[in-house]
């Protein structure tokens, strides 16, 4: 069987050549990038394995440096964009949260959305993945009569926009958060990475 690393010669004309600069080095390319991902490989290790490639030929530091630049600068590439830095996130929470990341992850929305949408999206979010069919129109009818309506943290006293909480146990939580990112392990499976914000000891 035939992995990525054996088709990285190729997309350097089994050289020194440009990455993918030849039309056919750059199908080569784009055969081996797509090869990468469905075998669960990262970006980055498909740049170290180029670099170790490179090295082995000779090629000066400043060379694979630069060949590097055209790697990821190389189009189409299929791996996505993997890095969201701010955002909100929500997930799961409770005295048995789910074992697995994806399960325990239940949304993310842009940073630029509104904390009172975020509120009232992640109530309608409890609604919908724990309520019956009967609880889901009743409360339809009359949100009021809700028991776990979305809240704000509460910091001394004072409502806090940073934390919303939704429901008993398990319950969600959605927060903002810094540094959002998204890393492909070797299995293929993806692990979310990011920066929790503090809750402050007070507010002004």
């Amino acid at each position: 069987m035939v992995t990525w690393k054996a088709k990285v010669p190729g997309c350097f004309a089994g050289m020194t050549a440009p990455f993918g600069g030849h039309p056919c080095d750059r199908k080569r390319a784009e055969q081996m990038l797509r090869l990468a991902l469905r075998e669960g490989a990262t970006f980055e290790a498909v740049i170290r394995e180029a670099k170790r490639w490179l090295k082995q030929q000779g090629v000066t530091r400043e060379s694979i440096e630069e060949q590097v630049q055209r790697i990821k600068q190389f189009q189409p590439n299929p791996f996505p964009k993997r890095k969201l830095g701010s955002a909100w996130l929500v997930t799961w929470e409770g005295t048995s949260p789910p074992k697995r990341q994806r399960d325990r992850v239940a949304s993310i929305l842009g940073y630029r959305t509104s904390s009172s949408r975020v509120l009232e999206y992640v109530e309608q979010l409890y609604i919908d993945r724990l309520y019956s069919l009967h609880e889901k129109i009743s409360y339809a009818r009359h949100r009021a009569d809700n028991p776990y309506p979305a809240e704000y943290t509460r910091v001394n006293g004072v409502e806090w926009a940073g934390r919303i909480t939704c429901g008993h146990n398990p319950f969600l939580l959605a927060r903002p958060v810094k540094n959002l990112a998204l890393h492909q392990e070797a299995d293929g499976e993806g692990v979310l990475t990011w920066d929790e914000i503090p809750v402050p000891h007070s507010l002004p």
